[in-house]
């Protein structure tokens, strides 16, 4: 079994036969980050940066993502990122850099995908701590893997964070 570190998080990506794969490991393998997160397939960090991936991401009731940006490294029609709702109803906040308002975009079943322009700070979020919710990820390789393997991954510093997440790093259910 290896295991790679995905956004500060300890993940299991299968058995080592899937190294060398060029775009995701096995589908039954899953990913957690943090507590609240957990990504299906598991990106594998072995191949192009640049390698368009479509992941499935669950979150637990109250749980969302660290809000970061993706620096702008390769074409934008290749940089930008799409989520699609799945399950239950998220919470997207946005940011074009150098902004200190962020933008709110409710993703549900009347309102069920997000472009994420390139170089926004982003974040995703359940609406409510009590129900989970799961979209899909239409991103890049370098956007779901650490930054010490070729990834391309930067958090928001903790002072900067919308006042809504940082009562959920609080409580624990953003790491």
């Amino acid at each position: 079994m290896c295991y790679y570190i995905v956004r500060r998080a300890l993940i299991c990506a299968g058995n080592s036969s899937n190294r060398g794969v060029t775009n995701l490991a096995k589908s039954s393998s899953t990913a957690t980050i943090g507590a609240t997160l957990k990504l299906n397939p598991v990106p594998n960090p072995d191949g192009p940066m640049d390698d368009k991936l479509l992941t499935t991401v669950t979150m637990t009731p109250g749980g969302g993502s660290w809000p970061h940006r993706h620096d702008v490294r390769f074409p934008i029609e290749i940089e930008q990122e799409r989520f699609t709702h799945v399950r239950g109803s998220m919470i997207v906040r946005l940011r074009t850099p150098g902004q200190v308002d962020w933008r709110t975009v409710v993703l549900n079943e009347k309102n069920r995908t997000i472009d994420i322009p390139p170089g926004d700070e982003h974040c995703i979020y359940t609406a409510s701590r009590s129900n989970g919710a799961m979209f899909q990820a239409s991103t890049i390789r370098a956007h779901l893997i650490r930054n010490e393997l070729g990834g391309n991954v930067h958090r928001t510093p903790r002072e900067e964070v919308p006042p809504e997440v940082e009562a959920r790093i609080v409580a624990g259910l953003i790491q």
